[in-house]
């Protein structure tokens, strides 16, 4: 049996400088981030973003078995 993997977004966000940096990061409105966090949902454009203003980030440790929103 395969075991859900999610990507736990209110996570990056705070590593990345949190949700009003990750906004501006994204070219996205102050409340944006909070949503991507509720639905549990980033776009691949905004995770792209994110890795070239943080090349650092490993994309793969933010994925997570279970529910994590």
């Amino acid at each position: 049996m395969t075991k859900a993997v999610r990507l736990n977004v209110r996570r990056l966000i705070d590593d990345i400088g949190g949700a009003a940096t990750a906004a501006q990061l994204a070219g996205v409105t102050r409340t944006a981030p909070y949503r991507w966090v509720k639905d549990g949902y980033l776009s691949s454009y905004v995770m792209e973003k994110f890795k070239a203003a943080h090349p650092e980030l490993v994309i793969d440790d933010y994925f997570e078995t279970g529910d994590v929103r």
